[in-house]
């Protein structure tokens, strides 16, 4: 019965925790979050998802990237070098109250928030860790089987963790899509098919959970010069690399299909709208990297950006409810950093 109890008590602890109590203000309308130098700077800046009114948040000396929104609204996680390596900071959503997330200077990139607000996930070298919003209580979780892993996407329930993987077996290189299961501590390869080498990947959950985008291309097969040694064409790599774009795949690795219709032109770091019916992702044009959108079902891209380099945009609306999280997993979870 005390065992129940404490769970329920945990529970409630998630559930609080996803109202935040910073006191932040939420924005009104739905925002898209984006890195851009267009000022001469890299900083993190919000516009309205027609790419209108774009407003500079950082403003500061520093590169400040990979804007990611707080479930709620009221936060954005993204990584900075303002105090050395590349760490994660938080601010409110209108800018304020910027502070890194741990006393400790890390390099730490790319992180996840968990669906429920209350933890971030994030990978330092092959390691897969979660932390406390303070980064107080920081649990490691497992240790990657592979390398050169990448952007992480925490999955709409809380139940998985999906990431790429780079794997170098018996004479097969290649990268791979996959899932941590945060309640077996497994993975689980979605994509495998190693005639596919994506330079960014970059997956992300549809609203629904139930699929992923991500950016794929086609390597050249190069010459075999003997012992499984392979000699590419310098200008085979490039052309090869131009022609990464905008994927979805079904959560159990079907189906995968394209959804940006060109290829040619570097399509990279795709994010869902909140609604799910649209994906926003930046492409090469001219030299400089735009953000586009586009509609899942019609396929009709629409460039949002035109000013400097933007990129690795995040979507959030008010007036969208996320898919609620497990709460009896994340209550777990909440637990276990809680005795770290």
């Amino acid at each position: 019965m005390k065992r129940f109890c404490l769970l329920c008590s945990l529970t409630l602890i998630v559930i609080c925790k996803s109202v935040s109590l910073t006191g932040a203000k939420v924005p009104e309308t739905a925002k898209i979050a984006l890195a851009s130098n267009r000022d001469g700077n890299w900083d993190i800046y919000l516009m309205n998802p027609d790419g209108s009114r774009v407003v500079n948040l950082t403003q500061h000396p520093a590169s400040d990237f990979y804007p990611v929104w707080s479930p709620t609204g009221e936060q954005l996680l993204f990584v900075s070098n303002r105090d050395g390596p590349s760490s994660l900071y938080l601010m409110d959503a209108d800018g304020a109250n910027i502070r890194r997330v741990s006393d400790q200077i890390l390099t730490r990139l790319r992180a996840a928030w968990a669906p429920d607000g209350g933890g971030i996930a994030y990978m330092r070298l092959d390691e897969l860790y979660i932390t406390t919003i303070d980064g107080k209580a920081i649990t490691h979780l497992a240790k990657i089987n592979g390398k050169h892993t990448g952007d992480l996407a925490w999955s709409p329930d809380g139940t998985e963790i999906a990431f790429r993987v780079f794997k170098d077996m018996e004479g097969e290189k290649g990268y791979e899509l996959r899932t941590f299961d945060l309640q077996t501590h497994k993975e689980k390869t979605i994509l495998a098919d190693v005639e596919k080498y994506p330079e960014k990947m970059s997956p992300a959950w549809a609203p629904s959970g139930d699929k992923l985008a991500l950016s794929l291309y086609q390597r050249p097969l190069g010459k075999n010069i003997g012992e499984n040694v392979f000699v590419i064409d310098a200008d085979d790599i490039f052309d090869w690399r131009e022609q990464e774009t905008i994927y979805v795949i079904n959560r159990d690795g079907s189906e995968l299909q394209r959804i940006v219709p060109d290829k040619g032109s570097k399509s990279t770091y795709p994010a869902w709208s909140p609604h799910g019916d649209e994906i926003i992702y930046q492409q090469k044009v001219t030299g400089l990297t735009q953000l586009f959108k586009i509609n899942v079902t019609s396929g009709d891209p629409i460039q949002l950006t035109d000013i400097g380099d933007n990129a690795v945009a995040n979507w959030f609306d008010p007036g969208v409810v996320p898919v609620q999280p497990n709460a009896k997993l994340l209550a777990t979870l909440w637990g276990t950093l809680k005795q770290k």
